[in-house]
């Protein structure tokens, strides 16, 4: 259902959902985080990616798939210097940057 939402450029949908699930108690995983991070992509908000890349952190659910996504989103709004803090970022938290991200 989030995955429709992002379809349509339904960010708050897709957020309404996720919102919906958490509050049943669904366990929650990376998988469904990054799928609102997805509609983010979508949906070209770099800003509200941002800040679901934050809640991911919090939630200990990011990881270097959410970085891909976020990169991707940055460099579609031509935000290079956003790509470069972000792999700083990614080794501070530990994670590993991988092909893709060193092709940034």
């Amino acid at each position: 259902m989030i995955r429709n939402c992002a379809a349509e450029h339904n960010l708050q949908g897709a957020v309404g959902v996720f919102e919906a699930l958490e509050q049943s108690g669904v366990d929650l995983n990376p998988v469904i985080y990054g799928a609102v991070l997805d509609a983010c992509v979508e949906c070209r908000e770099l800003r509200a990616a941002e800040d679901w890349r934050e809640r991911m952190k919090k939630a200990s659910m990011a990881d270097v798939v959410s970085c891909n996504t976020l990169s991707k989103l940055a460099l579609q709004s031509g935000n290079f210097d956003k790509v470069r803090r972000l792999m700083v970022e990614m080794k501070k938290e530990g994670l590993q940057p991988n092909r893709v991200n060193g092709e940034l």
